[in-house]
């Protein structure tokens, strides 16, 4: 199995970060959606701790995301005490292709206990 870092490359210029995906990882004209979000979580790497784990994350596929490079826009919405909430908006020449939102959390304690039980599948 090819790794993801082996298919894809960030590259620093003067507009910002820009990711470059090999082409076997299109499907038609257009860059898989779980590369895209994949890509999006990545940009997360350098702005949350590695003490806040990934807890939750919505990608809205908004445009295409073709062959061209794409930029980045990568921003922390909200850093509180216990979860981060970031945005990662990834664009190609004709505008937004990928939205990728994302909370991180520290584990807590609680007085709550749950036991989840798994119920049959019918």
């Amino acid at each position: 199995m090819t790794s993801f870092d082996a298919v894809t490359t960030w590259t620093e210029d003067s507009d910002g970060a820009r990711l470059v995906v090999d082409d076997t990882w299109q499907q038609g004209k257009a860059l898989f959606g779980g590369v895209q979000a994949a890509a999006g979580l990545r940009a997360f790497e350098a702005l949350v701790g590695a003490d806040r784990p990934l807890r939750s994350v919505s990608a809205t596929f908004v445009g295409l995301a073709g062959s061209e490079p794409l930029r980045r826009d990568v921003r922390i919405l909200r850093d509180g005490r216990s979860v981060t909430i970031g945005r990662c908006d990834l664009i190609s020449d004709e505008g937004v292709a990928c939205t990728v939102t994302a909370a991180f959390g520290g584990a807590r304690t609680s007085v709550v206990e749950r036991r989840l039980e798994r119920g049959d599948v019918v």
